[in-house]
């Protein structure tokens, strides 16, 4: 009986590529026509000059390069009317220029094209322009297909502005296996920490997040690259909290701490103190929780992480090291009063108030919650006033009985 060596048998000379397909359309919008909700994001002039630049270059991306000369015959005078009467910046308008060339003969080099479109994407997502940002983006991997990191900024865009993952996913995957077939460690480990986060928010996929954030730590520490290792760090400690698991979620968070470290500017070391303090304060670790708030509070300047310091202080009271009760909530309840009648302010004002009833005080509970309550009526945001009122009924019994058993 002969025995074949598994250590001589020849190894292929090249390694078949299975590339996932992406979604052109979110599936959850019922959009017919890939772009078509471009139209209803600008005024008139700028929504048929972007919609018809978007479509000139999907049919161009489609056609062969031979055939492109002869593929449009009008001429780009009428895209020229609409420009001088749209509202666009001026680089928006250096961008489009370049494909106003695609639809005037053989056009400039498909590079240029993805450039200019992914130039039209991030004005577009500044400006809150959803579908145009998503839009320009996936049109831009469309251009260059085998482009690994353009197609990550597709799936980035459609993950954070979209309004359904599956899209969103199927860029991001595609991203993955076009970075590991071109063997960019950095885009590769960017893609996986991308797709774990969007896992992330759908509650049924913890599992599979909490997964592919470990790939994520493995690949990204072959890669030698720190700051993504950590963030998947700091996605693993946000799937622990998730089912509960908060002294696993601390010493996840502590460790994207190390790695990230104070006074290098990275812009996610706040928020990952937040959720180490949120850790540790569920964890029943309230006095390291207050120590490590005190320690950073002057760092936060935005108002949305500053309210958020604060509310977690306010549920450390009565811990080593805790700041008094009312000097803190009376800082949260000002700056929350700073922000307007908004939604983000209404749902501020009731967590300040189930952060008081948590830790006992009614009367500041029940000052932050009818200010929630009112706020949210005038807004119309009925889901926070249902809240609001429920926590003011809690507080109401609570009274009830205490009075009667006091």
């Amino acid at each position: 009986m002969s025995v074949v060596s598994l250590r001589a048998r020849p190894r292929p000379a090249t390694r078949r590529w299975c590339l996932p397909p992406a979604l052109l359309s979110d599936p959850s919008t019922g959009e017919l026509i890939p772009g078509i909700r471009i139209l209803h994001e600008h005024d008139e002039a700028t929504a048929m000059l972007l919609w018809s630049s978007y479509r000139d270059v999907a049919l161009w991306a489609d056609t062969p390069a031979h055939e492109r000369e002869t593929l449009f015959r009008s001429s780009t005078d009428a895209a020229g009317a609409l420009l001088e009467r749209s509202r666009l910046s001026p680089a928006a308008v250096d961008a489009l220029r370049v494909l106003f060339g695609v639809s005037g003969g053989e056009g400039p080099p498909a590079v240029c094209v993805a450039w200019a479109c992914g130039a039209i994407a991030e004005w577009a997502a500044a400006r809150g322009a959803v579908a145009t940002a998503i839009g320009f983006a996936q049109a831009a991997a469309f251009v260059v297909p085998d482009d690994a990191q353009v197609t990550l900024e597709a799936g980035r865009l459609a993950a954070r502005l979209g309004t359904s993952t599956a899209g969103a996913e199927t860029w991001l995957r595609r991203a993955t296996a076009l970075a590991r077939r071109a063997r960019n460690s950095d885009v590769y480990t960017r893609a996986l920490l991308e797709l774990a986060w969007l896992r992330l928010q759908s509650a049924p996929e913890v599992g599979g997040a909490a997964a592919l954030f470990q790939r994520a730590i493995r690949a990204a520490r072959r890669g030698g690259r720190t700051e993504v290792r950590a963030l998947a760090h700091h996605g693993l400690a946000r799937t622990a909290m998730a089912r509960g698991d908060y002294a696993f979620a601390a010493t996840e968070t502590r460790t994207a701490l190390r790695m990230l470290r104070r006074g290098t500017g990275n812009p996610h070391f706040l928020g990952v103190v937040l959720d180490h303090a949120e850790a540790l304060l569920l964890g029943e670790s309230p006095s390291a929780a207050a120590a490590a708030l005190r320690r950073f509070l002057p760092a936060f300047t935005m108002p949305r992480d500053r309210v958020r310091a604060l509310t977690l202080l306010v549920r450390t009271a009565g811990s080593d090291g805790a700041p008094p009760v009312a000097e803190v909530w009376h800082d949260a309840h000002s700056l929350l009063g700073s922000l307007g009648e908004s939604e983000e302010a209404a749902r501020g004002f009731l967590e300040l108030a189930r952060a008081a009833a948590e830790t006992g005080y009614d009367a500041q509970a029940e000052n932050a919650a009818r200010r929630a309550l009112a706020i949210a009526r005038r807004i119309h945001a009925e889901p926070v006033a249902q809240e609001c009122a429920s926590l003011l009924d809690q507080l109401r019994t609570r009274s009830s009985v205490r009075h009667a058993y006091g």
